[in-house]
């Protein structure tokens, strides 16, 4: 079976009496607690708590984005293999 298509997923959340809610939700709770806390926690960590300070923390934030974008494509590989 074909995934459905970007349009026919659009349709389909706009349809769907269940799904618009959920979605809505979905996009409050992940615009409340976005990245700002870890963020600012990490440049205080760096600043407090490491010598290189401004090193430390573009370090870490290298290491967020990296992660990032390995755990994309796990995911756009395990999609792959079970399509």
């Amino acid at each position: 079976m074909l995934p459905m298509s970007f349009g026919n997923r659009c349709a389909f959340f706009l349809t769907e009496k269940l799904c618009k809610p959920l979605h809505e939700t979905r996009i409050f709770i992940g615009e409340l607690f976005r990245l700002d806390p870890l963020v600012v926690g990490s440049a205080a960590l760096s600043r407090v708590r490491f010598v290189e300070g401004s090193v430390a923390y573009g370090a870490m934030l290298s290491a967020f984005a990296i992660g990032a974008v390995a755990g994309t494509l796990v995911d756009g590989a395990v999609l792959l293999a079970e399509a």
